[in-house]
């Protein structure tokens, strides 16, 4: 069994002479002040992302939330846990039904009303950022370190995607159940020592929870363990500690491995074995060999320490043209990369007796990291902002950790709020990017390199307001990648109703010999046809519409029209 904890008495926040020496700080029941910090901590992060309440649905909210029939009862939520994540959009083998689950609820309150599923985002990252407070007032044995951690957590720029997006809720429920699994596992209580059926319990159910929310989840335990062990302030690490230490959680690790049973059986009994493979314009490392995918997943590891250190650029989608797969390992990101990752290892051993509560955090942001690296192996997307929420939690309570190093605690204060402000200003300008698609496009067109995707979902959105650029965007993306099937069928598509249909045609068959048997393609393509009065090839068209898509009454409709005038 592990030592139980002593009751502890009084807590104040940390000098830096204490920080340095290491003393340790007693720890009582939640006080007036730390209770204080936690609503400041919490207000704080509303009040900067107030500005996005009357935002739109934008991007992939459509698919997830506008379209998506599974979440308009709460009555048949059981379904949420038997199909996947996008549902008939396609099975990429994602299972996220705690997610879906929330949806469920926005709707069943507020139906399709943009504004209550902002709020909800808002407030789990409010949470979170109260988490990462308490959780690092422990560790650090400082409020004032904690306070630091909370306000830089709260204000954040990079954390916008993941809060101004709806569909990123995957992320912040992900990192909301693995920082409450951290608090009831880290947090001591003078009643109860940390080895305890109730504790490991609630732990295990938040554990699995994460997991149903989003997979990076996964992570919850592993932390938990370090934590667990290094708080004991183990003066070697040798394999009979480890031995002795997991002899002492033996039930926290029984229960874990039930926990991944059950998510593991769910997920296949929902996802199946029909997962469709990666798009390379999703991560265009699914064409890389094993060592390109490593150097190019190093170099993303330096564009996210750049990112976390200097948030001044933001992107929706970082596909290709926006990062190149590097060749070799002869590029300053990779050797920098390395570099960090060698440094960070080194700190995080030779810290682990003295300050425990440090190699922690650096071990928090490197397994945090990990699992949507691309290093292990190739997931749906090369990188997006929101995949360093769960991570920047580390980073920020060590950038505030550092703060408090300070000699003076003027400096610590002017620091604070000049880091806090530009912070601030950062977010609430990126929150307007959010606004709509519109806006959200028209940033990335503004801000080179764009990526294939970007250009073409901007290309989509001016198809009205302008369409002749819409069209140069999309001949534009199709002279580098010209197998692009979703700018073939969006220009084909356009082509259509600007009468130029030999061209249409063009555009639509290429999509259609690329992607066969999409029924849009094949419903578009028979009204290109139609449009040069080739009855037959639009007949055949939309003849195999009906035949992959027996309930599409747009084809069955056109047909009858046709049927009628051939007669």
């Amino acid at each position: 069994m592990s030592k139980k904890l002593r009751p502890v008495r009084r807590l104040k926040p940390v000098t830096a002479n204490e920080i340095r020496s290491g003393s340790d700080l007693t720890w009582p029941a939640a006080g007036g002040k730390l209770i204080a910090a936690c609503i400041l901590i919490f207000l704080i992060s509303a009040l900067i992302y107030a500005n996005n309440y009357n935002h739109d649905f934008v991007y992939d909210d459509g698919d997830v939330i506008k379209n998506n029939e599974r979440i308009r009862s709460l009555g048949q939520a059981t379904c949420l846990f038997e199909t996947p994540y996008w549902g008939k959009v396609g099975n990429d083998g994602l299972y996220r039904p705690i997610t879906l689950l929330s949806y469920a609820l926005n709707y069943h309150f507020s139906q399709l009303s943009p504004s209550s599923y902002h709020v909800t985002n808002d407030v789990l990252h409010g949470l979170n950022s109260v988490l990462i407070l308490l959780i690092a007032c422990w560790l650090l044995f400082s409020i004032s370190a904690g306070l630091c951690a909370g306000l830089l957590f709260a204000l954040h720029p990079i954390h916008t995607e993941a809060v101004n997006w709806v569909v990123g809720r995957a992320d912040l429920l992900a990192t909301f159940y693995v920082l409450l699994a951290l608090f009831f596992s880290l947090y001591p209580t003078p009643l109860r020592p940390r080895v305890h059926s109730t504790r490991t319990s609630v732990i295990l159910v938040a554990c699995l929870l994460g997991v149903l929310s989003k997979e990076n989840a996964i992570v919850a335990v592993a932390l938990i363990l370090t934590g667990l062990f290094l708080s004991n302030r183990p003066t070697t690490i040798s394999l009979s500690s480890v031995r002795s230490f997991l002899n002492d959680q033996i039930g926290l690790l029984v229960g874990w491995v039930g926990v991944m049973a059950v998510w593991w059986m769910l997920r296949n009994s929902a996802v199946g074995s029909n997962i469709k493979p990666i798009d390379y314009f999703d991560n265009q490392l699914v064409s890389a060999s094993r060592l390109e995918r490593v150097w190019t997943a190093l170099s993303v590891f330096t564009l996210c320490l750049k990112k976390l250190l200097f948030p001044v650029s933001f992107s929706v989608d970082y596909g290709p043209l926006k990062l190149p797969t590097l060749q070799s390992p002869l590029h300053f990101e990779v050797l920098l990369a390395a570099l960090v990752l060698g440094c960070l290892a080194l700190v995080c051993f030779n810290l682990r007796r003295h300050r425990p509560g440090l190699s922690f955090w650096i071990v928090f942001f490197l397994v945090a990291y990990l699992p949507t690296s691309n290093l292990l192996m190739t997931i749906g997307t090369i990188f997006g902002e929101r995949l360093l929420y769960l991570p920047s939690a580390a980073f920020c309570v060590l950038l505030g950790y550092g703060l408090c190093l300070l000699p003076r605690p003027w400096m610590t204060i002017v620091l604070l709020i000049s880091v806090c402000l530009f912070y601030g200003i950062m977010t609430y300008r990126r929150n307007g990017d959010w606004a709509t698609d519109s806006t959200l496009f028209a940033h990335e067109y503004r801000n080179p390199p764009i990526s294939a995707r970007a250009l073409r979902n901007y290309a989509k959105q001016l198809e009205t307001a302008d369409p002749a650029q819409s069209i140069r965007i999309y001949e534009e993306v199709l002279q580098t990648f010209p197998n692009y099937v979703p700018c073939h069928l969006g220009l084909g598509t356009l082509l259509i109703s600007r009468g130029e249909h030999e061209k249409s045609i063009h555009h639509l068959s290429r999509a259609n010999q690329l992607q066969p048997n999409n029924p849009v393609t094949l419903l578009n393509l028979g009204a290109a046809y139609a449009g040069r009065r080739q009855w037959s090839e639009a007949v055949h068209c939309w003849e195999n519409v009906i035949r992959i898509d027996p309930a599409n009454q747009i084809a069955q409709i056109n047909l009858s029209r046709v049927r009628e005038v051939l007669k």
